[in-house]
């Protein structure tokens, strides 16, 4: 079988996802984050700034939902982010982020309660008992506001232990999460405590040796997360992670129809405005909010991308010709 169509289970025709970086600024500097979406200099984007083209693509799209999804570096470390959020809610414009978990518990407190959604990455690097403890706080929380919560545990080679830890104590606090293996980053310097060899950059079941393969797939049975449907030609329809993409490589959609100018929009730290991650190599981008000059463009474009690695890429509409 082939698949002839990939598109997001959670996102409606009339829903807009806009992807917006609110700062590159970050106080972690974990072994697998790229260095152009972080760094501990940064300045951060200016709430006035962000009002003005968030109004800008709200009047341009009068037909869509939009949903916001903040991110950075820390979004927490942007001082503009309760006004940011608690714009969003008054424009009816639904919003959540990402976060490390590091910021002081009553900052997360009073930004979650105008947000539709919190996830915090736990990752073995760099977390701490008061991340943990703010996790149990915050997901109290989640079920007293009825919002969504979610623990995203970032899954290191060499770390077999520390994850076996985290997965104890997400369990026995009942605290809902999802497992992300990561993919290192061979050109730059790991903190990984086991060595690795590059065989293939877009693989990186090879980074895991058997005992933690083992385990992951076991432990992995019961957490699977779908939020992709993959259209066969024979119209077989199966639900998967979109995960599962990255994971073994078939993220090659060079050719297919995308939808992403109807569906997606990238907002970089520095003010770039792109409509997807992966064809930013072929110019995709449409102006600079810092400018004002970015134009809204509404068509299919055809993927000149080898490589579609970026999650919220792989949730746009796309069909093979």
């Amino acid at each position: 079988m082939t698949i002839k169509k990939i598109m997001s289970i959670n996102r409606s025709n009339d829903q807009l996802s806009i992807d917006w970086s609110i700062g590159k600024k970050c106080n972690f500097d974990c072994s697998f984050c790229v260095d152009n979406v972080h760094d501990n200099f940064s300045k951060p984007l200016k709430f006035e700034v962000f009002k003005k083209a968030l109004l800008k693509i709200k009047k341009a799209y009068p037909e869509k939902k939009l949903e916001i999804s903040l991110d950075g570096g820390e979004p927490f470390l942007n001082p503009d982010i309760l006004k940011i959020v608690k714009f969003c809610k008054d424009q009816e414009v639904r919003v959540g982020t990402t976060s490390n978990g590091s910021a002081k518990l009553d900052l997360l407190r009073d930004v979650y309660k105008y947000l539709d959604y919190l996830i915090i990455s736990l990752h073995q690097e760099f977390y701490s008992e008061s991340i943990k403890n703010k996790i149990i706080e915050l997901n109290k929380m989640s079920k007293t506001l009825n919002k969504f919560f979610r623990v995203n545990l970032m899954i290191l080679p060499g770390y077999i232990d520390k994850i076996k830890e985290d997965l104890k104590f997400l369990n026995g606090n009942n605290i809902p999460y999802i497992m992300r293996k990561v993919r290192p980053l061979t050109y730059k310097k790991s903190t990984f405590i086991l060595p690795y060899k590059l065989r293939n950059k877009r693989d990186n079941k090879q980074y895991f040796n058997k005992t933690e393969l083992d385990f992951l797939s076991k432990y992995s049975e019961n957490n699977i997360h779908a939020d992709i449907q993959l259209i066969y030609d024979d119209n077989t329809i199966k639900n998967i992670n979109s995960n599962e993409l990255v994971f073994f490589g078939k993220t090659n959609f060079k050719g297919w129809k995308c939808r992403t100018m109807f569906e997606q929009m990238l907002i970089k730290a520095n003010g770039d405005v792109h409509y997807c991650i992966s064809a930013q190599p072929f110019g995709n981008k449409i102006g600079n909010i810092y400018t004002e000059d970015f134009k809204i463009i509404k068509k299919d474009i055809f993927c000149k991308s080898d490589s579609c690695n970026c999650i919220s890429d792989l949730h746009i509409t796309k069909e093979r010709i």
